[in-house]
């Protein structure tokens, strides 16, 4: 007899033949000690025996030790089985399929491979107002000259957007009177070599008497149709308001001037003054976001080999209307086991964010609250998540304000290698929507500064630009497949699938604003007029979206990416009307793409046949108590002792309780009684299925 002494308890009885004599075979299996183990090897008597009996004892306890939930016994009620897994020998393998190429996370039939970007038109329509008589007319200019702005209309790379604030005592100086102002003028020198697409002025009067941030709150658009003048005449440009704006007398004003035009060029610098600090600021530049939905970017995750006890990771989002009907995933990151060490899902189809960060090998730390429709979609929000290991908090926090927290989180940070944005790690649960500004600190970035730096893109003054591993600003040009690392240029991401870059308007601009020490010396000019409103249609470019194909091959028993075609998006191109309907279209000069299917098969494996040798259901758990032995009962397993010899492989139970497991076999020797013949032996090999006999039939 061997005893084994495994998870759970299994004790068979080996019962042999009618004797005068008997010897019994006890064979022990999975035991009380097992806590979490349910299935093992155990060695029996080898197949040169046979039984009369076998039985197999079961014994169930309620235990403090059970790890499933906080009671000794389960507390739900479980179908359970016991399996005798019979190794064959003889090996098997699956068939397979794999896509000969994937866009992304989508398996496309086919798709329009174009080999430089293209664009979609959309017009917009734009007020003009013409003066055609002056009957009176006064000017009112706030400076005095001395310096030239050259970042006011300075749109090389597209666009640019400043703001202004004029003090009403400064107004009043210059003899600008309460009511309405129809036009403002600035001076430019003769630097500009190309005519501006689209200039923006808005306006609103306010209390505020510094700028620390683009104010974007109630302004008033009273120009957008640039004078043919600006950008190649030198001397006075005027705007002619389409919409006089009425200035109270009494408060500030703000002005914001916003310019676009085709990149490239040479721009104008703009007549100026020195300004006190705060009533100046300007952005220069594209300000561009990410369009996912069945896409991922892939980052290099060599940084974060220097990821230390404390993790900061910052963005932008702008959940699609599908959130929060559809799972969703906004990043994770996993090591070299596939482990998750870092995840959120922004949110889960239950309408919740889970925060997942570290990882000891047997599982993550985890915090996650419900979302509001608001906090989840159809507006741009700025998430912060924090895990810091030494303290063990992790938090989240919402457009500047703490969101949600938890404590005593500890697991290591350790060991990422596979980091992706916008899906899970291999593609799953895409996150649709719009993306902006990412940025991952090597630190836990404190709670002030990310209220202060939310509406700002992160650059070498925020306060934890040496901890910085990402900056990700998504601002490239609509023919680059890579994003920029600001923060190491070694390492950057790469957007895959059709990940569609978009540019904000020259007014949406909203994050690179920056101080500046010049204010352009503007006349306001009112007077009564004679004019003309009209309307024209204004033009802006929208890319059609990246295309990235990833290829595959079949390699042995499975399929690896051997190489990434990088090209635009083909197919129609549309002219969308100001109402947004598509009044126009044409095709895009493209290549058809179309996917095919890699036939083959996994990797081979043995044939296991699973016999099922007993089964019951555990009982309600909560408050029972099945003694301090446990409840026992014993199944004939006597017609299966063909399967119990020599190594035995065998699983029983689950881990809502302990159990204690075992084979007894009776073995006697084959006398006879009175002459009889031995009583008949219990089988010793399989049973064989008969099939039907086939007849012949008649002539």
């Amino acid at each position: 007899m061997r005893s084994l002494h495994l998870a759970p308890l299994l004790l068979l009885s080996l019962i042999g033949p009618l004797q005068a004599q008997e010897d019994t075979t006890r064979v022990q299996t999975l035991t009380y000690d097992s806590i979490t183990t349910r299935r093992g090897w155990f060695q029996f008597p080898d197949d040169t025996h046979t039984y009369r009996k076998v039985l197999m004892h079961h014994t169930l306890k309620c235990d403090p030790q059970t790890t499933q939930d906080q009671y000794n016994c389960g507390e739900w009620d479980y179908l359970t089985y016991n399996f005798v897994h019979e190794h064959t020998g003889a090996l098997d393998s699956t068939a397979l399929q794999h896509p000969l190429f994937k866009v992304g996370a989508t398996v496309p039939p086919a798709v329009e491979r174009a080999p430089v970007p293209f664009y979609h038109t959309r017009q917009l329509e734009a007020a003009r107002r013409t003066i055609t008589g002056t009957l009176s007319e006064t000017s009112h200019t706030v400076g005095s000259g001395g310096a030239w702005d050259n970042g006011l209309l300075q749109a090389q790379l597209g666009t640019s957007r400043s703001q202004f604030l004029f003090l009403a005592s400064e107004l009043t100086a210059s003899g600008l009177q309460p009511g309405a102002i129809h036009q403002l003028r600035l001076t430019t020198d003769a630097q500009g070599s190309g005519a501006f697409a689209r200039f923006t002025i808005r306006m609103k009067n306010t209390p505020a008497t510094t700028l620390s941030t683009f104010d974007g709150t109630g302004l008033v658009t009273v120009h957008e149709v640039p004078p043919t003048s600006l950008g190649l005449v030198a001397g006075e440009q005027v705007f002619v308001l389409s919409e006089a704006f009425a200035w109270d007398g009494i408060s500030n004003v703000l002005v914001d001037l916003a310019a676009s035009r085709p990149a490239g060029g040479n721009v104008p610098g703009v007549l100026s003054s020195q300004s006190a600090p705060g009533m100046a600021l300007q952005a220069i530049g594209r300000d561009g976001y990410l369009t996912v939905g069945n896409d991922f970017i892939a980052l290099d995750a060599t940084p974060m080999d220097n990821l230390g006890t404390a993790i900061t990771v910052m963005f932008w989002v702008k959940g699609d209307t599908i959130i929060p009907t559809v799972n969703s995933t906004i990043f994770e990151a996993v090591d070299a086991q596939d482990r998750r060490i870092l995840n959120v899902h922004l949110p889960w189809s239950d309408g919740r964010v889970y925060w997942d960060a570290g990882n000891d090998g047997g599982g993550f730390d985890r915090i996650d609250k419900a979302t509001t429709p608001a906090e989840a979609e159809g507006q741009w929000n700025h998430w912060a998540f924090m895990k810091n290991t030494a303290t063990g908090q992790m938090k989240i926090y919402l457009n500047g304000v703490l969101w949600h927290s938890g404590t005593g989180k500890t697991k290591p940070l350790s060991g990422i290698s596979e980091f992706r944005f916008a899906s899970g790690r291999d593609g799953e649960y895409p996150y649709p929507g719009l993306l902006d500004e990412i940025n991952v600190f090597n630190a836990e970035v404190d709670a002030a500064t990310i209220a202060a730096w939310k509406d700002r893109a992160v650059d070498g003054t925020h306060p934890y630009a040496a901890d910085l591993l990402y900056t990700f600003h998504c601002d490239e040009l609509p023919n680059e497949h890579v994003l920029m690392n600001s923060a190491d240029g070694l390492y950057g991401a790469w957007p895959m699938g059709t990940v569609q870059r978009a540019y904000r308007d020259a007014p949406d601009i909203t994050f690179t604003a920056q101080p500046i020490a010049t204010r352009p010396d503007l006349t306001f000019v009112q007077g009564d007029y004679t004019s003309v409103l009209d309307t024209l249609l204004l033009e802006r470019q929208e890319p059609l979206p990246l295309l990235t194909e990833e290829y595959f091959e079949v390699t042995g028993n499975s399929t690896t990416a051997f190489d990434t075609v990088f090209a635009w998006s083909g197919g129609t191109i549309y002219t969308y009307g100001p109402d947004g309907a598509a009044i126009d279209s044409s095709l895009a000069s493209s290549t058809t793409d179309v996917n095919d299917t890699l036939d083959y098969f996994g990797a081979p494996y043995e044939v296991v046949k699973d016999f099922e040798i007993g089964r019951y259901i555990t009982p309600y758990g909560i408050g029972l108590s099945l003694g301090p032995q446990g409840f026992r009962w014993t199944y004939d397993v006597t017609d299966y002792q063909w399967l119990l010899h020599d190594s035995v492989e065998l699983s029983a139970g689950n881990q809502q309780e302990l159990i204690d497991l075992g084979v007894r076999d009776d073995r006697g020797h084959a006398t006879t009684h009175g002459g009889e013949p031995p009583a008949s032996l219990g089988r010793a090999h399989q049973p064989q299925l008969c099939g039907s006999r086939q007849r012949r039939g008649l002539a």
